[in-house]
């Protein structure tokens, strides 16, 4: 059997922090973050996630040297449960300002 093709169109980097999950309704979710690129974030939480679902997404990330906020809206477009670890969820991004694309750019770095 072989392994199913990895659909990804852009390069992902690996970056593991906490992360904030703002749904509609106001609840906030908390969760980890897996990998990122330009286009979206894998997050795990412990919780299914329901798909698509629009949110707003928040995390703190190393970079360049410094700890900087990242806040950006998104709609999650999978939710995969793995094992006993959680559910995986992917997100895309909606709307990104330019300093949160600048951020993004050097995460990948």
């Amino acid at each position: 059997m072989t392994a199913p093709k990895d659909l990804r169109t852009e390069a992902r980097k690996v970056l593991r922090c906490a992360a904030r999950i703002a749904l509609n309704d106001a609840r906030q979710i908390k969760g980890r973050t897996i990998d990122i690129s330009m286009g979206g974030i894998s997050i795990m939480l412990d919780e299914p996630f329901t798909v698509p679902q629009q949110c707003a997404i928040a995390f703190d990330a190393p970079v360049g040297g410094k700890i900087v906020n990242i806040n950006v809206t998104a709609k999650s477009t999978y939710c995969t449960c793995v094992g006993t670890s959680g559910f995986r969820v992917g997100f895309q991004f909606d709307q990104k300002n330019e300093a949160t694309v600048k951020a993004i750019r050097q995460l990948m770095q």
